[in-house]
């Protein structure tokens, strides 16, 4: 089954009763254009999304397909992250400068009391160095709170 729409959110009245399959992502994912998705109950599914929808991202409870008596929804798997909460103006401009050079993937905390990126070893030892107290932890990485845009691209120079 090919899959190049959204039906909506679980949370939608349309959706109610119906049991639900679940098609886990990775984090890194959400942004695919075109992917090949076995859910939890093996039903296979190709996405082949617009431009729009990959650049909005899958996000968790979106709702790939339904029928009378089923729903298949994204489930965004979490993963190792690390946690950060700069204690001061001074700290976020630094975190910011830090996380931005190195174009790292950068999310808002659910509980918008912080910030979240994957884990990596060097990222959480330069956090610790730069004075902020990084903590590990388990959680999903919502594209819809993703504030950095990492993308591939060359710097050219003219000398």
């Amino acid at each position: 089954m090919i899959i190049e729409t959204l039906k909506g959110r679980l949370s939608d009245a349309a959706f109610a009763g119906l049991a639900v399959d679940y098609a886990d992502i990775a984090w890194h994912d959400a942004h695919r254009k075109i992917a090949r998705l076995t859910t939890r109950n093996g039903l296979e599914l190709g996405l082949r999304l617009s431009e729009e929808l990959s650049h909005r991202g899958l996000r968790q409870d979106d709702v790939l397909y339904a029928d009378d008596a089923a729903a298949v929804a994204v489930n965004i798997v979490p993963c190792a992250c690390i946690a950060v909460c700069p204690a001061s103006r001074e700290g976020l401009v630094k975190l910011c400068y830090e996380i931005g050079n190195r174009h790292a993937p950068f999310f808002y905390d659910e509980s918008g009391a912080g910030f979240l990126l994957p884990y990596d070893a060097p990222m959480f030892a330069l956090l610790e160095k730069l004075g902020h107290v990084p903590r590990p932890l388990t959680a999903r990485l919502m594209p819809e709170k993703r504030i950095s845009n990492t993308h591939a691209h060359t710097h050219t120079h003219t000398h």
